[in-house]
């Protein structure tokens, strides 16, 4: 995750003087600053919509030739983790493409 960027301000300091010996204040240098939650990078919106569609694609392959998948399937075929799976599945329901039956742990996704 990036964060937006800072600024960091150094002190003040005087740099020279004017005409009546008064030390003159220069205005306070400014970096720009960038960083990251962690030093690994961050993939790019554009990246994890594509590999979203590559696994919605392997659920709805594998829906048309078995008929249903469940949670647990998904993540078996495409090793994502339960919260990925659920929200994969909900997603297609959202779309119209797959429905739903059942509750919790024995909830089945169709053709819809």
């Amino acid at each position: 995750m990036t964060f937006p960027k800072a600024r960091e301000l150094m002190p003040v300091t005087a740099h020279s003087e004017d005409n009546n010996g008064i030390p003159v204040l220069t205005q306070p240098e400014q970096k720009e600053l960038s960083w990251t939650v962690d030093e690994t990078p961050v993939a790019t919106q554009q990246e994890e919509t594509s590999s979203q569609k590559e696994r919605l694609l392997k659920v709805m392959e594998y829906v048309s030739v078995n008929g249903s998948i469940t949670n647990s399937q998904h993540r078996t075929l495409t090793g994502v983790s339960d919260r990925t799976a659920t929200r994969d599945l909900e997603a297609l329901v959202e779309r119209g493409r797959l429905r739903s039956f059942g509750k919790r742990r024995s909830r089945r996704y169709e053709l819809s």
